[in-house]
């Protein structure tokens, strides 16, 4: 769960499609590790974020590092030196380990998950509901049905959840690029993948002339941001000479993926295929899976 803290040292949410901070006590989707830490009821002075991963779930086969027992909890300064009196938290079940971003190595957790392990950085993308990252894999792997040998492009690939079983499926053989904007994920994602040399860690915002510059792949996952991949960046990887045989497209925000699906079936692309994952409970969000097929 990530928190917003106000300058008072209040602990909230965002409004919806806003900056102002709503304060909250409890939330009632939180799991029971993360509430049991009571984070919203201490002032949190200094910080702009808080960011809390709880690792002890089913929907996790287990956490590989000596920190399995502990809820993490990573605070974001508002500035160097900002930091403060940081609250006390935590029950006895709960053990507690505070990290900030600016410190190096503090936090990371690794969590294994179908046979693989995956180092998990503070401000690195992690699904957030704790049985998404198992179901979406199996999804993608299903729809895709990657074969050995061929090539796979996973754009916007965060710490290499997608890569990682990807490259299981293509092989010494084949070959999988990364592309992710984000230098911490980058680093978990070559981490992650150290053991598969056919997969490349690409450290670059998604644009025309990035998709442009790679090897037309097989397969492509799509996996955005809520403002999807936009026109102009799916136009250039439609366009790519052979097109990919198949693309697997999630998204957590129907509205951009309407319209990015919209450009894809103007430009004679096919959906054969298109599932809904209730991942985000009590909101109005849904997770998307779209697979499409070229003309």
């Amino acid at each position: 769960m990530r928190f917003a803290v106000h300058r008072s040292g209040r602990v909230g949410f965002r409004r919806n499609g806003s900056h102002e901070i709503e304060n909250i006590e409890v939330c009632p989707i939180a799991a029971p590790a993360i509430e049991e830490l009571h984070i919203p009821l201490s002032r949190w002075h200094g910080v702009r974020e808080i960011e809390v991963f709880s690792p002890n779930s089913t929907d996790l086969e287990g956490v590989m590092d000596e920190n399995s027992h502990k809820a993490v909890v990573a605070v974001q300064p508002r500035g160097r030196g900002a930091l403060r009196n940081l609250p006390q938290v935590g029950t006895s079940k709960v053990e507690l380990m505070v990290a900030t971003h600016h410190r190096d190595g503090a936090g990371r957790l690794e969590v294994s998950m179908l046979g693989r392990s995956f180092r998990i950085s503070p401000g690195a993308f992690w699904q957030v509901h704790r049985g998404a990252p198992r179901t979406l894999v199996t999804a993608v792997l299903e729809g895709l049905a990657p074969q050995p040998n061929e090539r796979a492009l996973d754009l916007y690939a965060g710490v290499g959840l997608f890569s990682a079983f990807l490259a299981d499926s293509v092989g010494l053989g084949g070959s999988v690029i990364a592309v992710e904007q984000d230098r911490r994920a980058c680093a978990d994602a070559r981490i992650n993948t150290r053991e598969q040399p056919q997969v490349q860690i690409v450290n670059a915002t998604i644009s025309p002339e990035v998709i442009e510059g790679l090897d037309s792949p097989d397969i492509v996952v799509l996996d955005p941001p809520r403002s999807g991949i936009g026109r102009a960046n799916l136009q250039a990887l439609m366009a790519l000479q052979p097109p990919p045989r198949r693309i697997a497209y999630l998204s957590c925000d129907p509205a951009t993926f309407a319209r990015d699906i919209r450009i894809a079936l103007d430009a004679g692309w096919s959906m054969p295929h298109l599932r809904a994952f209730d991942q985000f409970p009590m909101t109005e969000h849904v997770e998307l899976l779209a697979l499409l097929d070229p003309p």
